[in-house]
């Protein structure tokens, strides 16, 4: 009778210490999770801008650096200028700086912005 116990008692620690080592082999969910996630930059998107010719180089300078824009092409035979984002910051709040400044004559983005629902 006290073979068949320590039989047991030997059996009962075995299978407990494999439980152990598969309960500590799996990996452990975070702490934490994320519910929002940066929406991704369009690899196209790019604000097409015109200024005023009376504009210098310092200035236009100075108002991309401060809308985080740099230019990829242009002008055109019209004036026309590509200018593409330096930094996360999203579209809307650089066309806003762009036109806020009276030597910029025209900028949109070349991306349509998704139009509001009509939901109630």
């Amino acid at each position: 009778m006290a073979a068949s116990i320590v039989v047991t008692a030997v059996a009962l620690g075995v299978l407990a210490a494999d439980r152990w080592m598969q309960y500590r082999a799996r990996p452990l969910p975070p702490s934490y999770y994320t519910v929002t996630a940066p929406a991704p930059r369009a690899p196209d998107e790019v604000i097409r801008a015109v200024f005023s010719p009376a504009i210098s180089l310092a200035e236009l300078q100075a108002i991309l650096d401060e809308a985080q824009l740099r230019i990829v092409s242009g002008p055109t035979a019209a004036g026309v200028y590509s200018l593409a984002a330096n930094s996360d910051r999203p579209v809307n709040a650089s066309l806003a700086l762009l036109r806020r400044h009276a030597a910029v004559r025209f900028a949109e983005s070349t991306r349509p912005e998704s139009a509001p629902s009509d939901s109630p």
